[in-house]
Parts: structure tokens; sequence; C-alpha cells
């Protein structure tokens, strides 16, 4: 976590303490897709409609 990008580690420290294997699913699909902007993209939209909706769940249904 000490090499993630800050954006990585705020939306970790922001919705996903207690749900590290969501987390690392979520990492996973940025891996993956080579998408990290999308996703913080996803998350704001998410975060201004209510902050607890933001899951990975969520996130990989609106990417």
């Amino acid at each position: 976590m000490r090499q993630a990008p800050t954006k990585i580690k705020n939306i970790y420290y922001e919705h996903y303490i207690g749900k590290e294997k969501e987390f690392l699913e979520l990492l996973f699909y940025i891996q993956s897709n080579n998408n990290i902007d999308e996703v913080i993209s996803v998350v704001e939209q998410l975060k201004t409609i209510r902050p607890d909706h933001v899951s990975t769940e969520r996130i990989l249904f609106l990417c």
C-alpha cells in the first residue's frame, strides 16, 4: 500500500477499511483494464449521490 498512488490510497481509506477483499477485487479490475481514471470518476459520482454508496459492485457496474 505504501507504493500505491495517492488516489488509490484515498479510495481505500475513505471507503474500504474493513472491506479489504472488495478492495483487492477493485485493484485487480483497475490493473487488468488499466482504467484508474474511469474508476476515480465513478467513485466521485457515487460520492455525490451518497458517500456510503461506494462499493466495488457499483463501481464495476458503472465502469
